[in-house]
């Protein structure tokens, strides 16, 4: 049994029988930790189905045959919402660790390779709260007492300036 939060299970269905590959975690040494173009990526088209490398155990779940799951991302906190990007970029507010530790952000996601698990991370801001939403070259984020709003154009991992657009 796994331990901590598993981010999300991404099911894919499989043609024939489900594949398993080694990349389990997105821990795999080739994270990115926050460095990004400043520019979007115009040029990646949406995620393709199917390209994916499954779990060897199906990320601890039992599924129905002809499904397999990979561990997109792990041991990121207490995620709370997610939005995700036509491109596929994922947006996750993770609230506090505590009711006061005052810890609560964004976690930034992507998989550059369409494995099904995200090689590039980054924390947006310190505000995570309960809500989170992606639309139009924004993403808004519910904290406890205020919504948030960053300019974050699809095919950018952060906005060009962490701080919230009035």
């Amino acid at each position: 049994m796994r331990t901590g939060i598993v981010l999300s299970l991404m099911l894919t269905a499989c043609a024939s029988e489900p594949r398993t590959g080694d990349n389990v975690t997105a821990d795999n040494g080739t994270a990115n930790t926050g460095s990004t173009p400043s520019t979007p990526d115009k040029t990646k088209p949406p995620p393709k189905p199917g390209a994916v490398t499954c779990a060897p155990d199906n990320g601890g779940i039992t599924l129905p045959e002809g499904f397999c799951a990979t561990i997109f991302a792990d041991n990121l906190g207490k995620a709370r919402q997610i939005a995700v990007t036509p491109k596929g970029y994922v947006f996750i507010a993770v609230q506090p660790t505590t009711p006061t530790a005052g810890d609560d952000h964004v976690v930034a996601l992507f998989d550059a390779d369409d494995n099904g698990v995200a090689e590039q991370q980054a924390t947006i801001g310190d505000i995570g709260g309960n809500g989170i939403a992606w639309r139009d070259g924004m993403l808004y984020v519910a904290a406890n007492d205020r919504i948030v709003r960053y300019e974050l154009p699809d095919g950018m991992l952060t906005p060009p300036e962490v701080k919230p657009v009035p």
